[in-house]
């Protein structure tokens, strides 16, 4: 065998055998640029786990707690480097937050999210002071959601159970009960950050949505009698 033979063969093998044992450790500096930080790294980039991940936003600060990752060889094959990502949070106000989700990155430098979904308190979506969103979420993607540059728009489906919402003003506090409804959910991100939210609220069953008149006026309902909200940035 010659040597330019042998070369062929043991630099890709030296190569995988680097990315195999590379620290997990190397993940905490690009991940703080995007705005996540990670605690307690351990393992390698191919299988890792950190003991507790922040991430960090103008709108958003989630504690997404322990996280774990695990690379999947067989994408290689369709040009696709992709792992699969959990995370379980540690329990807050009685509900356990949790993330399950697939990462892949395209050989455009898109990172594609797929089979994901979202266990969370709805207190995390909106960080508005004046305005508290009380209640648990059970989210899930509709479609694969690219991500590229801080750039994306995901559209998820899901229920929102013991929904309440709280607003406070100068001196008074109003408490809305809303139940349990169906919601869908549109978010479009640029550069890192939330530029536009579209949400649904569909009551259950014969369930109907009863919201004071001041709060009615700022949504729109439709002939189902769900009611239609957009914020934009």
């Amino acid at each position: 065998m010659t040597s330019t033979r042998v070369l062929w063969l043991v630099v890709p093998m030296t190569l995988v055998w680097i990315v195999l044992l590379a620290p997990a450790t190397l993940l905490v500096g690009p991940a703080q640029v995007a705005g996540l930080q990670l605690f307690g790294v351990d393992g390698t980039l191919w299988r890792g786990a950190v003991d507790r991940a922040m991430l960090r936003q103008p709108q958003v600060v989630l504690d997404i707690g322990e996280l774990q990752w695990q690379w999947l060889p067989s994408r290689l094959i369709q040009g696709q480097l992709c792992a699969d990502v959990q995370s379980r949070a540690r329990p807050i106000a009685g509900q356990l937050q949790s993330v399950d989700a697939r990462a892949c990155l395209q050989t455009n430098g898109t990172v594609l999210l797929s089979q994901a979904s979202a266990d969370m308190p709805a207190a995390v979506l909106w960080r508005e002071e004046s305005v508290r969103l009380l209640g648990h979420l059970a989210l899930q993607l509709v479609e694969p959601v690219a991500l590229q540059a801080g750039s994306a728009v995901a559209r998820a489906r899901g229920l929102w159970s013991q929904a309440g919402i709280t607003v406070l003003g100068q001196g008074t506090r109003d408490h809305i009960d809303v139940g349990e409804v169906a919601l869908d959910v549109a978010v479009t991100m640029n550069n890192g950050q939330v530029s536009e939210v579209q949400l649904r609220l569909s009551p259950i069953g014969n369930q109907s949505i009863t919201l004071p008149e001041w709060l009615a006026l700022m949504l729109e309902q439709d002939e189902s009698g769900s009611y239609l909200f957009n914020w934009q940035s």
